[in-house]
């Protein structure tokens, strides 16, 4: 027998009164025979998060990279704090696939290895794609399942940035996941990269905090979306001491940091889909990155829709949509007053079924 449930109380990130029923796992504002009251004065629909990697330790329990059971922990911890979207952006390893778990896992976005030539990423990742074979790897990442490609657009070393594909081999990988039916985000951190990368018609951009406004319109009429990662970039555009192999980079990078504001409101009034993602944090972060939106810009409403319909509706995926599959989070208190209401969430139900 499916779950049924019903909210009354208010709808964010848009701030009105609603009802909502759920019964045979989707979403309905008719009302619904023999549900139970949800606890919460406030829903949002499931939280996403655009930019994660599931295959990462990023909480340090010293389990093995890539492997099922890490995946699996991190996704349930994902579900647990509402984030039931993920879209994965660069994996280690390809194989899992944790049949079987949907009922109590987020869905998701999955993207293929990181894709970079030898010496243009980490190097414990192993196994490198060079600019000849960057198209037969976008065809084999799409064959296994893909619905993201990772490019790594460049990388630092010896003191400056490497551009780890030129225009032309850009330019092939997103043909390649079009036709295919993939989309493509890049990683860039530098302005030639960011600008190689708009130009080859990449689908999203991930960190490129040396985005300008001149850049941001560009973007605006390719239709890019940008996933600013503020949490693991907004230390630099602070202008940290420590800043390791970008410490050639700090001059600009302060300069960008107080432009920054300005550039992610101008993105936001052009209609570029800014997307919130937690990149290397543990999973129910989001709070944290909702925050640093807010801070280098953003309004409390727009931080909020970075994480739900602005994302969603970019990934693709309904909200709290009539007919829509049961994904949503209440609340006793209002994020937009404070994100850190994002690590309590009242209730989660995920595909109809209450797992919080």
């Amino acid at each position: 027998m499916s779950e049924r449930w019903r909210f009354e109380g208010i709808r964010l990130p848009e701030g009105e009164a609603d009802a909502l029923w759920v019964g045979d796992g989707t979403l309905s504002r008719s009302a619904v025979d023999g549900t139970e009251p949800l606890p919460g004065r406030f829903v949002l629909p499931g939280l996403v998060d655009a930019h994660a990697h599931p295959t990462i330790d990023t909480a340090g329990r010293g389990a093995r990279w890539g492997s099922e059971m890490l995946v699996e922990t991190n996704l349930e911890e994902n579900a647990f704090a509402g984030e039931l979207l993920i879209r994965e952006i660069g994996a280690v390893g390809e194989r899992w696939s944790l049949e079987g778990a949907g009922e109590r896992l987020p869905r998701m976005q999955r993207a293929g290895r990181f894709m970079a030539p030898a010496g243009g990423y980490f190097d414990w990742l192993g196994t490198f794609t060079e600019p000849d074979e960057a198209r037969e790897e976008v065809v084999r990442q799409v064959a296994a399942g893909a619905t993201w490609v990772k490019v790594v657009g460049d990388w630092p070393v010896e003191g400056a940035f490497r551009i780890n594909y030129g225009p032309e081999v850009l330019r092939g990988i997103v043909e390649q996941a079009h036709a295919g039916g993939a989309r493509v985000g890049a990683h860039v951190m530098s302005r030639e990269a960011t600008a190689l990368a708009i130009d080859a018609g990449v689908d999203s951009l991930e960190h490129a905090p040396l985005l300008d406004e001149d850049l941001v319109r560009k973007m605006a009429e390719g239709g890019a979306a940008w996933t600013p990662t503020l949490s693991a970039v907004g230390p630099m555009l602070e202008g940290v001491e420590d800043a390791g192999s970008l410490a050639f980079l700090a001059r600009e990078l302060r300069e960008a940091g107080e432009r920054f504001p300005t550039v992610l409101r101008t993105a936001r009034s052009l209609g570029v889909p800014v997307l919130a993602g937690t990149d290397v944090l543990p999973p129910g972060s989001m709070a944290t990155e909702i925050a640093s939106l807010h801070r280098w810009g953003l309004s409390p409403t727009e931080a909020l829709e970075a994480t739900t319909t602005v994302a969603r509706a970019y990934l693709g995926e309904p909200a709290l949509d009539t007919g829509a599959r049961a994904d949503l989070v209440t609340y006793d208190a209002d994020p937009r007053e404070d994100p850190e209401v994002l690590r309590t969430p009242a209730a989660v139900v995920l595909g109809g079924h209450r797992i919080r």
